[in-house]
Parts: structure tokens; C-alpha cells; sequence
């Protein structure tokens, strides 16, 4: 600009159009430039500043709808245990009639062998009709108590 204004002072108009062209290119690269520099400050700028409030919407919505999706995520869960002790108890049943079938019908295993079978089965038949009445109030929402708690708050009442 200044090399213009000296050529124009000294009556080099056509010298002094050159400078103003070159001078004006400059300009619009350094302009380019500038807009190029911010865009990319704009970009780098920390994504948390930028998208602070949609983030804090997301993170609300979360907050209030995580427990929502936990009870029901927990409900299908205790269903389905639910649904396999009443399964595993059918089959347990099963298996005590048929090991009944084997040693007094058919004679394949011994007295003692029935017996040490069939205790197991009692067993986990009582593990199972101790399980399931928790599970199903848990289902229908009452507090889970255990049979000697009934038993306390029961003799209290006497």
C-alpha cells in the first residue's frame, strides 16, 4: 500500500494500479487465512464447552430414566428365575419317579443308592419352594421376608 501511495504521489498511475491489485490479493489471503485459523480454533475448541446444555439434557434424562429401566430389567430377571425353579422343580419330580421306577420296578440300583439320590433330590426340592415364594413376592412387590422374621413379628403379635 505504501509502494502505491509513493508511485501515485509521483504521477506513476499505472505503476501505483499494480501495487493496489497486489496490495488486494494480499489482503484476501491474509482474510483467507484469518477465516481458515478461526474455523479451526472454532473446531479444536473443547467439545464439553461447546455442547455443555445438550450434554447436561442427555445426562438429566439418563438420570431419571436409569432406575425406570433397572426395575424392569430386575422384574424380567426374577420371572424368568422364577419360570426355571418351577421348570427345574417339575424336573426334579420327574427324576424322583424315575429313580422310584429303577430301583423298585426294574431293580437297576440298589436301596442304598435310592436313598442317597433321593435325599439330594428333597433337598434341592426344599432349596427350591424356599426360593420361589421370595422371588414371587418380590414380584408383587412386597418386601422379601424370611420364614423366622415371620415367625418374630408373628409371636409379637400374640
Amino acid at each position: 500500500m505504501q509502494q502505491a501511495m509513493s508511485a501515485f504521489s509521483l504521477d506513476q498511475l499505472d505503476e501505483a494500479d499494480v501495487y493496489l491489485k497486489e496490495a488486494g490479493a494480499e489482503a484476501d489471503k491474509l482474510n483467507r487465512e484469518y477465516m481458515r485459523i478461526s474455523f479451526l480454533t472454532n473446531l479444536g475448541r473443547n467439545f464439553f464447552v461447546r455442547y455443555w446444555w445438550q450434554i447436561s439434557v442427555v445426562l438429566i434424562i439418563l438420570g431419571v430414566s436409569t432406575p425406570f429401566i433397572f426395575k424392569k430389567i430386575r422384574r424380567s430377571l426374577w420371572k424368568r428365575k422364577l419360570a426355571n425353579l418351577r421348570l427345574e422343580l417339575l424336573k426334579t419330580n420327574e427324576l424322583i419317579k424315575k429313580l422310584q421306577k429303577e430301583c423298585f420296578i426294574d431293580g437297576l440300583i440298589t436301596t442304598k443308592v435310592y436313598q442317597d439320590r433321593a435325599e439330594k433330590y428333597a433337598d434341592r426340592i426344599t432349596e427350591i419352594k424356599q426360593k420361589m415364594p421370595l422371588i414371587e413376592a418380590l414380584l408383587a412387590g412386597k418386601k422379601a421376608v424370611s420364614k423366622t422374621e415371620e415367625k418374630q413379628t408373628a409371636s409379637l403379635k400374640i
